[in-house]
């Protein structure tokens, strides 16, 4: 029979625990081989209780702002998130009350940072973007440029062939003018001989 004694239960949760495991009662049971899930849920209660105090009792100044920030500068450089929980798993020890708000002034302080590295530009990058910049405006004035003077060419030629077109038009019109004159004089030079001719 197995007695599931305090020492036994404190070992058994505490092995859980390193292995990121939140110790049951039924997990403790197989670690122990059996025991009375009565007892070993009182010794589970005084365990935790005396864990908290002891973490109580660790120096204030190790479960601090800088601590804190280490420890999430670590977790993300091994390539995980820094939450709350994997912050205390990366100290070792203090409250999630505790770690909470360090926490939150961390991240507040890495996004202001990454923000102000944004729009931080290098100076010499800074002199090449204006370079590039002063040539492609100088380029967009020179293809404005050439446009307004390929547009001018269009409009000279649009304008010489509307004077051309002015000029055949007004022709046409005299011309027809004249032959129209010289019909109606010769009709009526025809209707005078043939009333002279009914005279005579």
């Amino acid at each position: 029979m197995v007695y599931a004694t305090y020492e036994a239960v404190a070992k058994a949760a505490t092995t859980l625990l390193s292995q990121d495991k939140e110790p049951t009662l039924n997990d403790i049971r197989d670690v122990l081989g059996g025991g009375s899930l009565n007892t070993i849920g009182k010794h589970l209660r005084t365990f935790r209780e005396g864990r908290g105090e002891a973490e109580a009792r660790l120096p204030p100044t190790f479960v601090n702002e800088f601590s804190v920030a280490a420890a999430a500068e670590n977790l993300l450089l091994g390539g995980k998130k820094p939450t709350i929980e994997a912050v205390r798993k990366e100290l070792g020890t203090g409250s999630k009350r505790t770690i909470s708000p360090l926490l939150e002034k961390w991240h507040a302080r890495t996004n202001k940072a990454a923000k102000r590295a944004a729009l931080e530009v290098p100076k010499e990058l800074r002199e090449s973007s204006t370079q590039l910049i002063g040539r492609l405006w100088c380029l967009a004035l020179e293809h404005v440029r050439d446009r307004d003077e390929a547009t001018r060419r269009s409009l000279g030629y649009a304008e010489r062939d509307l004077k051309e077109a002015r000029r055949a038009h007004n022709k046409f019109v005299k011309d027809t003018e004249r032959e129209i004159g010289l019909r109606d004089a010769y009709i009526a030079d025809l209707e005078k001989r043939l009333e002279m001719k009914e005279k005579t």
